[in-house]
């Protein structure tokens, strides 16, 4: 073979490896997707082993349950709710924007149960004062960073109620979206624009019923950044006891 045809014929093997490369590059990012999963609920245990959905962030996610007792199910993190009866199945539908493993748990209902679609509120123990909480915020030091930090009064984080005490957890909202939820006093966001975010701080107590409490900040953020935001909370067990039935959990892995 003349010395110019195998020139000609290892530049051209050499083309092709580099456009397949390129294809493979270009399809390591997958674009969001709709997810679907049906989930039966027989004497409050879930049909699936191991009882955990995976899910990307972005994803939007329709969960369909079906159940043979009447309840209200609880997406914690995300703090959505609905309600199931034995009758018909019931779409809980969202857009996974937090990563993180999130528990959902079924209420059965009783007597004296909120209305659905009301959100259950926390009792302060008697003789206690009212929790308080402030919160701030600053930009970090890694483009798009938020650094929360919040200091608490006549509250104790945890995960277990203790009598006379107001014990609980706190949530995170960013611009009005949850990013998660909390037993630490300190919590980083992330973000992907420039611009000033709205911080806001919710207590909740151990069954994950909110008290009156809030509080609120702004934060500028000079640099956004080019990492999905991230909740990065500290893994907590809920421990409802008879009150709620943890199913199992939705796990929102980065894209």
């Amino acid at each position: 073979m003349k010395p110019n045809i195998v020139l000609k014929a290892c530049l051209l093997l050499a083309s092709m490896l580099a456009a397949a490369a390129m294809l493979l590059a270009c399809g390591s990012e997958s674009l969001p997707e709709s997810l679907e999963f049906e989930l039966t609920i027989n004497e409050g245990k879930l049909d699936l082993d191991p009882p955990v959905l995976k899910v990307k962030q972005g994803d939007d996610v329709t969960l369909k349950f079906r159940t043979d007792e009447g309840g209200e199910i609880h997406l914690h993190g995300y703090d959505l709710k609905i309600m199931v009866t034995p009758e018909e199945v019931v779409d809980l539908t969202l857009t996974a924007s937090a990563t993180g493993k999130f528990d959902f748990e079924m209420h059965p209902v009783h007597d004296d149960h909120d209305e659905p679609g009301e959100e259950c509120m926390a009792e302060i123990p008697s003789g206690e004062s009212e929790p308080q909480v402030q919160v701030s915020a600053h930009a970090g030091g890694e483009p798009g960073e938020i650094q929360v930090a919040v200091e608490l009064q006549n509250f104790t984080l945890g995960s277990e109620a203790e009598a006379g005490l107001a014990v609980g957890h706190w949530h995170l909202y960013v611009n009005g979206e949850i990013e998660g939820m909390y037993q630490i006093p300190r919590a980083t966001a992330l973000v992907q624009l420039p611009g000033e975010y709205e911080i806001m701080v919710r207590l909740t107590d151990t069954l994950h019923c909110a008290f009156e409490t809030r509080a609120m900040t702004t934060v500028a953020v000079e640099e956004g950044s080019t990492v999905e935001p991230q909740h990065d909370a500290e893994e907590e067990e809920h421990d409802d006891g008879e009150d709620g039935i943890v199913l199992g959990a939705l796990e929102v892995h980065p894209r």
